[in-house]
């Protein structure tokens, strides 16, 4: 295993292509360094909006760790990851929605080791109890992760306000409930503190995307397989979507 330092002077010498390919590589490495995919995970709380089946909730478990390898979204992670990667003295924010057992916070301490990682879930009790396990893999050395309890049901804006102060987000995953109506309302509760340049990682929902690019033209989404990236639109293609608008509603009214 390479630590991120070797890795980041590896990528000086590649091309673009060999570059995100090392990493894609480092990012599945690291997955199963602290732990890879758990399955069967009891769900112990769930926000009181929660519309599934009481014995559903019950009998049911959660899967974690299978983001870079099992769904196989290293390279695409990689590929819009990079320009953050490649400024390692830049103090990175990263936000990441349904953390389960924290394997994912552990990776993105390694990656971004002077970022602020913080921590989103309803239920934060399975990322507590492993992280002993995840400092015994050599996780946190460098920054400690915030841990916050977080409902994507509701309306979260105040919340988010309040754990980022002046922060701006950089680099936001949605891991959580995975349905239309969680995805958009934890995008709304978010948006508005996205940084100048970042990028939104929605995962395991392939319908998603149009209606995220229908809600908000100002940003370019792509959709990636199951995977949806949202990212800022150059401003000369916002400009070209305006214009596109208003001639659609001027010939529309004849």
């Amino acid at each position: 295993m390479k630590s991120i330092e070797e890795l980041r002077e590896r990528l000086n010498s590649a091309s673009c292509r060999e570059a995100e390919g090392r990493v894609a590589d480092w990012l599945v490495e690291r997955e199963r360094h602290y732990g890879g995919v758990c399955r069967h995970v009891p769900r112990r709380t769930v926000s009181p909006h929660d519309p599934r089946a009481g014995d559903v909730i019950q009998n049911g478990g959660m899967i974690g760790g299978d983001r870079m390898a099992d769904h196989g979204y290293a390279a695409d992670y990689a590929e819009f990851l990079m320009p953050f990667i490649k400024r390692p003295e830049n103090r990175i924010v990263l936000a990441e929605v349904g953390i389960l057992k924290g394997t994912g916070l552990a990776l993105w301490a390694d990656l971004f080791p002077r970022g602020r990682i913080i921590g989103l879930d309803i239920d934060l009790s399975h990322t507590r109890e492993n992280i002993p396990h995840l400092r015994e893999r050599g996780g946190f050395v460098n920054n400690e992760p915030e841990l916050y309890e977080y409902d994507q049901f509701v309306d979260e804006r105040a919340r988010v306000r309040k754990i980022l102060g002046r922060d701006r987000i950089h680099i936001y995953i949605d891991d959580g409930f995975h349905e239309e109506q969680t995805i958009l309302q934890s995008f709304a509760s978010i948006h508005r503190f996205l940084a100048k340049t970042f990028v939104c990682f929605i995962e395991d929902n392939p319908h998603i995307w149009w209606r995220l690019q229908e809600l908000y033209p100002q940003y370019t989404v792509r959709r990636r397989g199951e995977l949806t990236i949202v990212t800022r639109s150059p401003w000369w293609l916002n400009i070209k979507r305006r214009m596109g608008l208003a001639r659609r509603r001027v010939f529309g009214s004849r």
